[in-house]
């Protein structure tokens, strides 16, 4: 099954949302601008250190690199013009490049899959599909959205898999309806497309390979 079957069962005809991508944002002027933050939940992330963390940045430097990228909270908070960032964790920096290079077709993704029921079925019915796209290697816009919707609605929004790689995180009943932050993908969006940002998806130290001090 794909996505859009998925879909088709509960009548949502895919890409019924936005028609158009939004035009870029007029905020990149200066070196840091900081007007966006984490586009989804993450464990372990920095956004709650974010004000001591940056009090101990330097003022100015030159390539920004980010060997965990995770959430990415410093990264959008810092905004760098130019930035390597990286992290073995294919699911995430596939939803990166897509947030950067498919951003119309994710959010209509997102538009169709934010029509589905709220209930436990249903959140399970996307996870297996989901595990599927996993299963087949298949990292597209489709995994993305899969992906947001998950972390959305998940427990803690963790994201957790078995020992045959499947995600395997419970649904959040206590959350209710939650949706996915739309105004915080597009300023990620524009950020990536209008500045020097490398994603990667690989071993730490290929990522710092090129770093200099200072």
């Amino acid at each position: 099954m794909m996505l859009d079957d998925l879909l088709k069962d509960f009548g949502i005809r895919c890409g019924c949302g936005i028609l158009e991508e939004p035009p870029v944002l007029d905020m990149f002027a200066g070196e840091f601008v900081g007007q966006c933050s984490p586009i989804f939940r993450w464990v372990g992330g920095k956004t709650q250190l974010l004000s001591a963390i940056r009090f101990y940045s330097p003022k100015s430097f030159g390539t920004y690199f980010e060997p965990f990228l995770g959430g990415g909270a410093l990264l959008f908070a810092l905004m760098p013009k130019k930035a390597v960032v990286n992290d073995v964790n294919r699911v995430i920096i596939n939803l990166y490049n897509d947030v950067k290079n498919n951003y119309a077709e994710l959010i209509r993704l997102l538009d169709s899959m934010q029509q589905l029921p709220e209930s436990e079925s249903v959140f399970l019915m996307v996870r297996n599909l989901f595990n599927s796209y996993l299963k087949r290697g298949q990292y597209v816009p489709e995994l993305s959205a899969m992906f947001l919707y998950l972390n959305a609605k998940a427990f803690n929004g963790l994201y957790r898999v078995n020992a045959k790689g499947e995600f395997n995180v419970g649904y959040a009943k206590e959350l209710g309806i939650r949706n996915i932050a739309r105004e915080s993908l597009q300023y990620a969006s524009d950020y990536f497309k209008n500045n020097d940002v490398k994603i990667l998806s690989g071993d730490f130290m290929d990522c710092t390979a090129s770093a200099e001090r200072g």
